[in-house]
Formats: structure tokens, C-alpha cells, sequence
């Protein structure tokens, strides 16, 4: 078998795991709903077992996500380098990124002979903790081999022995690391272990069998540095120390690093040298725990519910039944697109897939009738952000996981605040229609006729979604149960229209796959970072200098609504909440603010920061989509931006529009 299609098979390799994994979740949570309410029999194992697949979904689903190139990365700076420069920078950190993969796959394998030689096992099934940290390690290892293959598409073709040379080099590295054991010996101040320098030892050398010793320079600048940093800086104060964290972070994501792996290597450096003694154990902790929560079970069975109504052509149909109803208005396709933009942010929980989905159907059909491209592609930008708010929402599943807030609470006061900013929006719309008439034109009118039969296509449509979160908000079923609820009834839509295949079902099931994959993978990397607040308790100092000042709670908000639609111009939505959320908590909290409130506006304020000019993500989507200038495209999300923000305020002088829906059904 050639190199090539090793790598290759890796991917195809992890997808197949993750996808397996993925049918297993929907086969628990679908048992678990015919068990409770036909039989009477609720299991006791469904909620242990789905948690621990969903954490081998995870791992082997960011090395699936990374050999499609889909781990999400900042590209601001990349894409204004020459492509030396930009395949330079993004080698370097690809070799960045593996250090840190590989230090936790080593940590994970102590952790495993740990939990073996200890007998540890849960408390409910009694599974012996070693089984689900294995899947853990395996999904590591894919997931070395994944960003090796990015290595090799980066650097070209080389000779069979230079090929193998980093495959076996790492190889070595982990029987090495075998043989150790999982105590090895401390070196340097018990900074650094026997274990780590020789993953050092290995890593130096595959880089300079692969890419020589520049490379290893230019790898050696960005991640040498930061240690240093962090040596030197050890004993810092808290809120030097914050700041130091997060300015190598950003500055992570700006030279090219993937988020999460962005992430996990200035918190790996941070446990070696930042704290006062090292806590390396603390990766492989970290990489079981911050994933062991039911609640994240949700995240791949609403994806998968997305992906399946998505790839059935079900979103054309769902715009040309609201253009048959509001065409003949003014601005009758931009209303049309604005109510596709609505429904289909409720099964798709993604703003970005939301604009390129609706945007790549509508803002074409408003440009031939005539309609002005500011308006076209900036109304579309802005509905698309109602992706992450109304429900199901992704980061309000991260958000709830993270804060321990209830997510069906959540789901339920994102609904008021969702479809008011969608009327909201269309009142913008209209506003533009009655002052600039040549930029909206008026459609022709439809036959009733005409429009009563289009509904054929959007009944079911609107039944699966009010059957899914009907049964969520009235408690019938868990965010899990949800999720796959959904699924099993977009596959029989599906099948009932006619356009079921296995191949469109697994196409699903693995985009499930890559999406659970990048995003927990940040999950996890954000969560080492926040033993790293906690430890040095960087919020609790941040919580004592603004109560210090005497900082009143609308001054806050005005801080954190600042702070969060700048860095949601940089950053997605989910390495946003993941980063910020540790330190801003505890602040929230003590300010007396509704945690559910906060979630919701928090969200809003993620949503303001991708459609922000000149570098909101909604904008750069909408202007591939269309192949115009992200000028037009900034310049018509204006108006909408702004009534986002005015939104704001009425959400915090007005919180009941949040807080109203999730009281009823305490």
C-alpha cells in the first residue's frame, strides 16, 4: 500500500468509527424513547453508554473533521500572504499541532494503565474506565496521522524513506513511550519527564526528515516562544497572567493554528511551565471529563437531523413555497429568504451553513429580479446569523453544557428573542423598501391556487419541527431523545419524498461526524484552559477588581457587549464561547444576571460580531457565495447590525422576553 493512501485510509478510517458511533447514539436514544413510553421500562444504561460513544465520536471525529481540512482555523492573516509565506506558517503549526497531540496521546496512555492497574470503573455500569479512554487514545493516534497527511499535501511529494520516516519516527516515539511505563522519570526541576523529552526528541527529528531544518526553526519560534513566555512570566499576577493567555492565544489563531489545537498548545505549555509545578496529567484527565456530559449527546443527533433535511433539497423547496406566499410583495424574496433563513436556522443550528445554504438560493433569484446587492446579500447575512439562535442552536448546547445551564430552558427563551429579531429584520426590509423603491421591487401576484399547493412541500417541514421541539419544551423528551426524534423523522420525510439513498444517509451521518469532531475537540482543548483560570484564579481576581470599582451591572454589559462583537469579528461562535466563558461567568453570576438571559444574549452578541464590517465570517461567506464585494455585502448588513444592537438593549431593559417562556414550564 502506498503512503498516500494510508493517509487516505485514515480518514476514511476515523470517519467510519465516528459514523458507527453516531448510529449507535441514535439507535440508544431511539431505544430509550420506545422502551420509556411503550413498555413502561426506562433503561439505566442508555445515558453511560451514549456518553462514552459520544466521547470516541469526538476524537476519531476531529481526525476525520482534519483530514477534510475542516478544524476550523482564523485565516485573516493567512490569506493576505504571499503562498510561501502562508504554506510556511501553516506547516509550522501543523507541526505545532501534532506536539500537542502527542502529548496528550501519551498522557491518555498512562491514564489508561492507570485505570487499568487500579480496577477504577464507573459507578452506574461498573465499565472499567480504561475501555472508554482507549477510544480516547486511538482517536489521538488517527488524528496525528490525519495532520501528517495535511503535512504531506503541504510540502509535495518526497522518497519512499523520507515518506515513512515520520510515520516510523512516531512509532518509535509511542513504544518508547510504552516502555517507560506510565510513571517516568522527572527531568529539569520536574518540569519535564523522561516522556516528554523524548516526544521531543522524535517530533525534532521528523521534522527535519520531512521538512528540514528551517522548518524545524520556524516550528521550533512558535512554540518555543510561548514557553518561554510562560517561564519567565511564571509568578505573574492574575490579571497579567490573563492577559498574557489570552494574547498567545489570538496570536495562535492569527499565524495559522487550528482553534482547537491553538488552544490545547498554549494550555499544554501552560501546565509545563506557567503553573508553579507542572500538571501534565491534567491533559489526559481533561480529555475524558470535559467531554463526559449526556447533555453534549445532543450535539451529533441534532446535526445529523440538519444534515439529512438539508442534502434532501427540502431548503429550495421550503423558498419557493414563502416566495409563492410573499412574493408579490415589496421586497416579497428578501422576505422569503428572511423566512427560509428562520426555519432553516432551526434545523441546521449553524450560521454559516444557514447564509450559504439560503444565500446560495435566494440572493441569485433577487439579483435577476432586480433587487439591489446590498440589500440581497446583506439581508441574507444577517438572517443567517438566526442560525445560532433559534433553536436547535449548537452553541446553545455548548453554552448550556459549559455553564450548567438547562438546555431545553435555553431553547426555550431563545424562541421570543428569535423570531422578533426575524420580524424585526423584516421590518428592515420593508423600511428599505418604502425609501429606495428601485432597490425592491415589487413581484407579481401568485394564484391562490398556486400557493395552497406549495404548502405540500412545507406542512411536513413545519411538523417535524413542531413535533421535535414540542415534545423538548413540553419535557415528553430529553435535548437527546430530540435530536434523534428528528433524525429518524427527516429520514422518513426523506423517504416519503423519494429522496432517501444509504448514500445520502451516511453522507449525513459523517457530516454529523466532522461537526461533533472540531467542535468538541475545542471543547476539550478550551476546558484545559480553564483549569488553568482556575487554578490560578484569574477569575475570581477579575470578579474581585470589578466589584473593587463598583462597577454597576449596565456597565458591565456594555464591557462584555463591546468585548464580545470585537472578538466575534475574529473568532466562531464555539472557540468564542469555549475561550471567554470560564473568566466571564463567575462575573455574570455575581451581578445577579439570569443565566439563561445571558445565554441568549450572549449568543446575540456572537451573532452582531459575524456580520460586524469589515471581517464579520457571515460577510466573507456571503461574498464567496456571490462573488461580489464584501464592501456591498458589509454595507447592506448595516442596518440590520444595528437593529441587532438596539435589540440588545431591549433585551436587557426588557429580560421577561427571555425569561418569560422558561418560568411557564418550571
Amino acid at each position: 500500500m502506498s503512503v498516500e493512501k494510508l493517509f487516505d485510509g485514515v480518514g476514511k478510517l476515523a470517519g467510519l468509527l465516528g459514523g458507527l458511533g453516531v448510529l449507535a447514539i441514535l439507535a440508544m436514544s431511539s431505544f430509550e424513547i420506545i422502551s420509556r413510553y411503550f413498555f413502561g421500562e426506562p433503561t439505566y444504561w442508555s445515558v453511560e453508554l451514549s456518553t462514552y460513544v459520544l466521547i470516541a465520536v469526538a476524537y476519531c471525529g476531529a481526525a476525520y473533521a482534519h483530514s477534510l481540512g475542516a478544524n476550523v482555523r482564523v485565516t485573516l492573516l493567512l490569506d493576505s500572504l504571499q503562498p510561501p509565506v502562508r504554506r510556511t506558517l501553516e506547516t509550522s503549526t501543523a507541526w505545532g499541532s501534532i506536539l500537542f497531540v502527542l502529548v496528550a496521546s501519551a498522557q491518555t496512555y498512562d491514564f489508561i494503565l492507570k485505570n487499568y492497574f487500579n480496577g477504577t470503573k464507573s459507578y452506574i455500569m461498573l465499565v472499567p474506565q480504561w475501555i472508554p479512554n482507549l477510544s480516547i487514545f486511538v482517536g489521538l493516534i488517527l488524528l496525528v496521522l490525519a495532520i501528517l497527511g495535511e503535512i504531506r499535501r503541504l510540502s509535495g511529494s518526497r522518497p519512499v524513506w523520507r515518506e515513512l520516516a515520520a510515520p516510523i519516527l512516531f512509532a518509535l516515539a509511542i513504544l518508547t513511550i510504552v516502555l517507560l511505563g506510565p510513571n517516568p522519570p522527572k527531568l529539569w526541576s520536574g518540569r519535564i519527564d523522561t516522556e516528554l523529552a523524548v516526544i521531543l526528541v522524535f517530533w525534532m527529528f521528523a521534522i527535519l526528515s520531512w521538512s528540514g531544518w528551517r522548518m524545524l526553526l520556524a516550528t521550533a519560534a512558535v512554540t518555543v516562544l510561548p514557553a518561554g513566555l510562560f517561564y519567565f512570566g511564571n509568578g505573574l499576577g492574575a490579571s497579567s497572567t490573563a492577559a498574557l493567555l489570552f494574547a498567545l492565544v489570538i496570536a495562535s489563531f492569527l499565524i495559522g493554528y487550528r482553534i482547537g489545537f491553538g488552544l490545547g498548545l498554549i494550555a499544554m505549555l501552560s501546565l509545563y511551565f506557567l503553573l508553579p509545578f507542572a500538571l501534565p496529567s491534567t491533559i489526559a484527565e481533561r480529555a475524558f471529563t470535559s467531554l463526559e456530559s449526556f447533555s453534549l449527546t445532543s450535539l451529533p443527533m441534532f446535526v445529523l437531523m440538519g444534515a439529512l433535511l438539508v442534502r434532501s433539497g427540502i431548503a429550495r423547496e421550503l423558498f419557493d413555497t414563502l416566495l409563492k406566499w410573499m412574493g408579490r410583495l415589496p421586497g416579497g424574496i428578501a422576505h422569503a429568504a428572511m423566512g427560509a433563513c428562520s426555519v432553516f436556522a432551526a434545523v441546521s443550528g449553524s450560521s454559516i451553513a444557514t447564509a450559504a445554504t439560503i444565500g446560495g438560493v435566494a440572493c441569485p433569484e433577487m439579483i435577476r429580479n432586480g433587487y439591489s446587492p446590498r440589500l440581497a446579500y446583506g439581508s441574507v447575512a444577517a438572517g443567517g446569523t438566526l442560525g445560532i439562535l433559534i433553536p436547535p442552536s449548537v452553541p446553545l448546547i455548548i453554552y448550556g453544557t459549559l455553564a450548567s445551564v438547562s438546555i431545553s430552558k435555553l431553547f426555550i427563551g431563545a424562541m421570543i428573542p428569535g423570531l422578533a429579531l426575524t420580524m424585526l429584520f423584516m421590518g428592515v426590509i420593508w423600511l428599505w423598501s418604502v425609501i429606495d423603491r428601485e432597490a425592491v421591487p415589487k413581484g407579481d401576484p401568485v394564484p391562490l391556487g398556486v400557493r395552497m399547493n406549495s404548502l405540500k412541500g412545507a406542512v411536513p417541514f413545519a411538523l417535524l419541527i413542531a413535533s421535535v421541539l414540542g415534545s423538548l419544551y413540553l419535557g415528553v423528551v430529553t435535548p437527546t431523545e430530540a435530536g434523534a426524534l428528528g433524525a429518524v423523522m427527516a429520514a422518513v420525510l426523506c423517504l416519503l419524498r423519494g429522496l432517501f439513498s444509504f448514500r445520502l444517509f451516511w453522507a449525513a451521518v459523517l457530516e454529523a461526524v466532522m461537526v461533533t469532531g472540531f467542535i468538541l475537540l475545542i471543547v476539550f482543548a478550551a476546558s484545559l484552559l480553564t483549569f488553568i483560570f482556575d487554578f490560578l484564579r484569574i477569575s475570581q481576581t477579575i470578579l474581585a477588581v470589578s466589584t473593587d470599582a463598583g462597577l454597576g451591572p449596565f456597565t458591565v454589559f456594555l464591557i462584555l457587549a463591546v468585548f464580545y462583537i470585537v472578538l466575534g469579528m475574529f473568532l466562531d461562535s464555539i472557540s468564542l464561547i469555549t475561550l471567554t466563558l470560564p473568566v466571564v461567568m463567575p462575573l455574570v453570576l455575581s451581578l445577579g444576571l439570569d443565566p439563561v438571559w445571558f445565554g441568549i444574549v450572549l449568543v446575540l452578541l456572537v451573532e452582531i460580531g459575524l456580520i460586524t464590517p469589515p471581517i464579520g465570517l457571515n460577510l466573507f461567506v456571503l461574498q464567496g457565495v456571490g462573488k461580489i464585494s464584501l464592501r456591498d455585502v458589509s454595507l447592506g448588513a448595516v442596518p440590520f447590525g444595528t437593529v441587532m444592537v438596539l435589540f440588545l438593549f431591549l433585551l436587557y431593559f426588557v429580560p421577561s422576553l427571555v425569561t418569560w417562556l422558561p418560568e411557564l414550564v418550571k
